[in-house]
């Protein structure tokens, strides 16, 4: 009876164990993933702002 319940403990602790990875994998790809799409959105404006920029170099030329 004892072994049982040691054995159904640590499958418990094992399926937290799993959860909690889960967690942290899923929190990294979501900051991976937040990062990319924040830098994504940020690039086209600096873009548009350097076109911008040329485009009035050489209207002052």
């Amino acid at each position: 009876m004892r072994e049982i319940k040691v054995d159904g403990k640590q499958k418990g602790m094992r399926g937290v164990r799993i959860i909690s990875y889960l967690l942290v994998i899923s929190l990294a790809n979501a900051l991976i993933w937040w990062n990319q799409a924040d830098y994504s959105r940020q690039r086209p404006l600096i873009e548009i702002k350097r076109f911008e920029q040329q485009g009035r170099d050489t209207i002052q030329r």
